[in-house]
């Protein structure tokens, strides 16, 4: 399959999902995520902020927090073609609707800081394969931060278990991600 037959299979089947489906799949996701080591150890993470037909990810951000973990979050700078970070203090503040209908802090409560701070990436996708390919949205700004981050920042997707498919067309440019979780699985790319 195409990527783009992919992209419209993969929306379409999300978009067929009932609200508490994505939010029961969603805590179980978050369950295994909160299990993992790399999660334990991890004191800087970035995660995006989740549309509706995503995994979600507020109960994440507040359960970091609590924690104790600094968390970011990306925000798109498209005159540069690239994601920047932003740290998130709570999810009690202003946030706008950004690039792509996405969820961003409001730019008052913006707090820049540099990707290398990041040392676990929780990412989002349409489709994964096992051997770790992600295909997103087609923009590339996951597969550019990925490539500025240090070599020690651990790359990690979230998924529903339909998502993971048995290949992923991966072009040159395209990143890979080390682990993905599934309210099913967790995989060990």
């Amino acid at each position: 399959m195409s990527k783009t037959s992919i992209r419209k299979e993969m929306s379409r089947v999300r978009r067929g999902m009932s609200p508490d489906e994505v939010v029961g799949k969603s805590r179980m996701i978050a369950d295994r995520l909160f299990a993992l080591d790399v999660f334990q150890e991890s004191g800087d993470i970035l995660t995006y902020l989740s549309l509706p037909q995503e995994v979600q990810t507020d109960g994440i951000v507040e359960r970091a927090l609590v924690l104790g973990k600094n968390v970011y979050v990306p925000l798109v700078d498209r005159s540069e073609k690239r994601l920047l970070v932003t740290r998130l203090k709570g999810l009690d503040i202003g946030f706008v609707e950004g690039d792509y209908g996405v969820r961003v802090p409001a730019e008052k409560h913006w707090d820049i800081v540099p990707s290398s701070m990041v040392d676990l990436v929780v990412c989002p996708g349409l489709a994964f394969d096992k051997r770790g390919g992600r295909l997103g949205f087609g923009g590339g700004y996951f597969d550019r931060l990925f490539r500025e981050l240090p070599g020690r920042a651990f790359r990690l997707g979230l998924a529903f278990q339909f998502q993971i498919l048995e290949r992923v067309p991966m072009e040159e440019g395209d990143e890979f991600v080390q682990k993905i979780i599934t309210e099913e699985v967790t995989i060990h790319c």
